[in-house]
């Protein structure tokens, strides 16, 4: 909300209300979840196993503009790849989607086999 609101006193462009209604009622949600011991402790990364890969993707949001993200690391845990797209988004599930599709293709583009896919959004992950 607050975000919407500098943005419209700095004279950006305003967001669509669905969009910001869909965004608020994430945050709502979220809140929920962790009001109620219902999301799992938090755990640190770790390299996947031997001979496996592991993308870890993300969104991040600016502007009404989403920025996708995936960082390929190998069984040393060395970072392997990272590839960064921008597109035009405020849904937070979409975007979540999206970076993990776009980890999914690369992986395939570059014939890598054995990956696991990481993402922070449970429902994305639980989709997939």
């Amino acid at each position: 909300m607050w975000r919407e609101r500098n943005s419209v006193v700095c004279g950006h462009a305003r967001t669509m209300v669905w969009q910001v209604i869909t965004n608020v009622n994430s945050k709502i949600r979220e809140h929920k979840l962790v009001a109620t011991n219902a999301i799992d402790d938090f755990c640190a990364w770790s390299p996947p196993s031997e001979s496996r890969y592991c993308c870890n993707c993300d969104v991040a949001y600016d502007d009404g503009e989403m920025v996708a993200a995936t960082i390929v690391r190998n069984d040393q845990g060395s970072i392997i790849l990272i590839k960064i797209e921008r597109r035009h988004t405020a849904d937070p599930k979409i975007g979540e989607a999206f970076a993990v599709c776009m980890a999914a293709e690369l992986m395939v583009e570059m014939k890598i086999e054995r990956v696991i896919f990481q993402s922070d959004n449970i429902r994305v992950v639980e989709a997939f």
